[in-house]
């Protein structure tokens, strides 16, 4: 199932997702030194696009793709960007073409053989693929209450769908795909919102889309729920969550391949 196909989801997901991929572009920027813009970046599992904008301060032209129409249809846009609907496991993109790719909060989605094989094809020689991830960890600033809420009555009334989430990213399984484990970054930022902008973000996670999808509940019951519960947790109007972010710098090296 493509949690975020459905078009209702993907008008929620690109009002309610917070916007922290500036931040990454200028980490990945710092770490990869560069100086001048590339010549192409590829985005993958782009979603609405909120990825994919930054990239222009890195790149002269951007090639952004997912399988989800409903989402891309969304995405703003810009005559350096093509936005594609294809899988991540076969894109559309020309071979030895690309200089760096991103993916962002996607990976675990994806078919990740495949796809490595995939972005192994397209990148140039020694290129990069930077694959980041941002979560959610469930905690308010100054409130443990609302982690107990979180654990003990948000996740077990809508649990996380399976996902790819026990791939083997060592050195030697990378390898085996053309990639050299370069570095793996993490750092903690926090976001402020309001309750109406919490339970906006809840709402685009596949937790919800998932249930809502199968009919087990009505988005607008699941939204008067989340509203009624969260109101003893904000103490003001806007309160302050803590986001975990990972970013995984892969290089090709051709080398592995003979």
């Amino acid at each position: 199932m493509n949690y975020f196909d459905p078009e209702t989801a993907a008008k929620r997901y690109a009002k309610g997702r917070p916007y922290y991929h500036k931040i990454v572009v200028n980490k990945i920027k710092n770490k990869l030194k560069l100086e001048d813009k590339l010549d192409h970046v590829a985005d993958i599992a782009c979603g609405t696009g909120l990825s994919t904008i930054p990239l222009l301060d890195i790149s002269k032209k951007i090639t952004a793709t997912d399988i989800a129409k409903q989402m891309l249809n969304l995405a703003p846009k810009n005559n350096k960007i093509d936005f594609i609907v294809a899988p991540a496991e076969d894109l559309p993109i020309e071979s030895n073409s690309i200089d760096l790719i991103t993916v962002s909060s996607g990976i675990h989605w994806l078919k990740i053989d495949e796809f490595l094989n995939e972005a192994a094809r397209i990148l140039k020689a020694e290129g990069w693929l930077i694959i980041y991830n941002n979560w959610f960890t469930g905690e308010m600033k100054d409130n443990s209450q609302f982690s107990t809420w979180f654990k003990e009555d948000y996740l077990k009334s809508y649990p996380s769908p399976p996902r790819n989430n026990q791939y083997d990213w060592g050195e030697n399984n990378l390898r085996l795909h053309g990639f050299e484990r370069l570095d793996l970054e993490t750092f903690t930022n926090e976001i402020v919102l309001n309750k109406l902008e919490l339970i906006q973000y809840l709402l685009t996670q596949s937790n919800i889309i998932s249930v809502v999808e199968k009919g087990n509940n009505e988005i607008g019951e699941i939204e008067n729920r989340l509203s009624d519960q969260l109101e003893k947790y904000f103490r003001n109007d806007n309160e302050v969550f803590t986001y975990e972010n990972s970013i995984l710098y892969l290089k090709l090296n051709l080398n592995f391949f003979n």
